[in-house]
């Protein structure tokens, strides 16, 4: 039997969590903002689209229409600005990749799901109750947890100390990379090839 194509006439969004404001720049909590803007930088993505809570970008990437989000209400409202921008373009939660830290992951670790809990993340849960659903996608990007004595909302607002910083920076980038696979190869297939630890960098991409 002929196997048959994905439907690439449907928009893929792809959101990630973060806080606006240039404080939070570079922080664990702002992971999905760093892949977001790594993506529009990639794709030299076009016809920006701004409004006070919401910054959207469009690109295309192998014959699929991409929408790159940052809500700009801050994370734990991140819902409705999604909400609203589904519908300008009739896209459904089908369509939607959400891009965010996790604290139950290990540094690095990335996890790719079709859909699931908000496992105690504000952002997600806040989505979850504005869309009335939690069967979207989410690529999930492990930050670890604080060390004693830290609370965890100043871990999460912290930038990353030197040692960390680069492996913060090609876990963005490998999240970036699984972000575009899902875009045109689904949930499944994206997590089958990027869902792990962080490779080590002599080892040969995937």
């Amino acid at each position: 039997m002929a196997r048959s194509l994905p439907d690439r006439s449907r928009p893929r969004v792809i959101v990630g969590l973060g806080n606006p404001g240039d404080s939070y720049i570079d922080t664990r909590h702002n992971l999905g903002f760093s892949v977001v803007d790594n993506l529009v930088a990639l794709l030299k993505a076009t016809d920006p689209f701004t409004q006070p809570d919401l910054e959207a970008f469009s690109a295309g990437w192998k014959g699929r229409k991409l929408h790159l989000l940052k809500p700009m209400s801050f994370m734990n409202c991140s819902g409705a600005p999604v909400k609203g921008y589904l519908r300008k373009i009739d896209a459904t939660i089908e369509d939607l990749l959400v891009v965010v830290d996790d604290l139950d992951l290990d540094p690095g670790m990335l996890r790719m799901r079709p859909g699931g809990s908000s496992g105690g993340h504000r952002g997600i849960e806040d989505l979850i109750q504005n869309l009335g659903s939690d069967r979207f996608a989410r690529c999930r990007m492990g930050i670890g947890r604080p060390s004693e004595g830290q609370t965890v909302e100043d871990f999460v607002l912290e930038k990353p100390v030197e040692a960390e910083w680069a492996r913060q920076q090609r876990s963005i980038h490998r999240a970036a990379d699984s972000a575009l696979c899902w875009a045109v190869e689904g949930v499944k297939n994206a997590g089958l090839r990027y869902n792990g630890p962080l490779p080590e960098e002599n080892t040969p991409g995937i």
